[in-house]
């Protein structure tokens, strides 16, 4: 008499979604301080991952096939909102973007590794911030009194609250890595 054995059925591991699209070995965060204006004196506020929109994928991409368009994923400008809706990989805009400054550096800080920084004086503007993103593209314009607003590209997203006081100014770092 044969016995049968009865097996459980095989569990398959099913690769959940990363929520920050670091899949494809492009990751991006922010480093943000705040800045005495008197005393230039720097404390750090925070280290951001943030979410990459799906649209870089097509530059990062075009690079590689030798696209004309690649320099629309440039990075030009640092968008501010006061939106804290959840960022989706298909955003085009912030939920509401309050305030745009321009890139202000870029420097290769290692193999694969891009920083552009950002910085906002005590002048320029002072508010709440809930959400911070990058434009890139030959459509990117400055801020202009809003005019600028929600043009170019928007490559990556981020929730960061805060509240800019007209006594501080704010250093954000962006480091983009490759991998």
């Amino acid at each position: 008499m044969y016995r049968r054995i009865q097996r459980r059925p095989i569990k398959r591991r099913v690769k959940k979604k990363n929520p920050l699209n670091e899949n494809h070995g492009h990751t991006g965060r922010f480093l943000i301080w705040t800045i005495d204006p008197v005393s230039k004196e720097r404390r750090f506020r925070a280290n951001k991952k943030n979410l990459i929109m799906d649209r870089t994928f097509t530059y990062d991409i075009g690079y590689l096939f030798g696209s004309s368009s690649i320099n629309q994923g440039q990075i030009y400008h640092l968008a501010i909102g006061d939106d804290n809706t959840a960022p989706t990989s298909t955003d085009s805009t912030l939920g509401n973007e309050v305030y745009r400054v321009p890139v202000t550096s870029q420097v290769r800080t290692g193999v694969g590794e891009l920083t552009s920084e950002f910085y906002i004086t005590n002048t320029e503007f002072s508010g709440d911030i809930e959400e911070l993103g990058i434009y890139a593209g030959l459509t990117s314009e400055d801020w202009n009194g809003g005019t600028g607003a929600d043009t170019g590209i928007l490559l990556a997203r981020v929730l960061y609250s805060d509240t800019k006081g007209s006594n501080e100014e704010l250093l954000i770092q962006r480091i983009d890595s490759f991998s």
